[in-house]
């Protein structure tokens, strides 16, 4: 589960995505394609967590939908052991 909603969902404002894909990039120049990514290492910390949004590992870039009711579908806990 991630701490941050994820830039292409266009959550949050455009020029703060503008933002993060400019520092992706800057990273991916200065250390290779093994960079650390905002979008994808520093919003999954490690450790237990209550609320934050689904990471695709977990739902995949779908959205996660009661099967009787058809109503959206929250993760509540994400637990690490």
């Amino acid at each position: 589960m991630n701490t941050y909603p994820w830039a292409e969902d266009d959550t949050p404002p455009a020029p703060l995505t503008a933002r993060i894909d400019a520092w992706d990039d800057a990273q991916e120049s200065e250390y290779g394609r093994d960079a650390l990514s905002c979008q994808c290492d520093l919003p999954i910390p490690p450790g237990w967590r209550v609320g934050g949004f689904p990471s695709w590992a977990s739902t995949s870039p779908m959205a996660v939908a009661c099967a009787p009711c058809a109503a959206p579908e929250w993760l509540l806990l994400t637990a690490t052991g």
